[in-house]
């Protein structure tokens, strides 16, 4: 089997270091940002789904009292 390119501490360095190299540079967000983009996109589809909900319940019951 052949011998691992980089040794076990180099692959966590690399881990570590590769966001902060992305972040500065501009070829990646910063954690934090990431998580705050995703919480606000989580909001957005659950806005969207109980907006569906609503407009779906509203149909039905259109269809039933008219």
């Amino acid at each position: 089997m052949a011998e691992p390119v980089f040794s076990a501490d180099q692959v966590n360095y690399l881990k570590e270091q590769m966001p902060l190299w992305l972040a500065e540079q501009s070829l990646g967000k910063p954690p934090a940002v990431y998580e705050i983009e995703l919480r606000e996109r989580m909001i957005r589809v659950e806005e969207e789904l109980k907006y569906q909900f609503n407009f779906t319940i509203a149909v039905v019951l259109a269809k039933v009292f008219l």
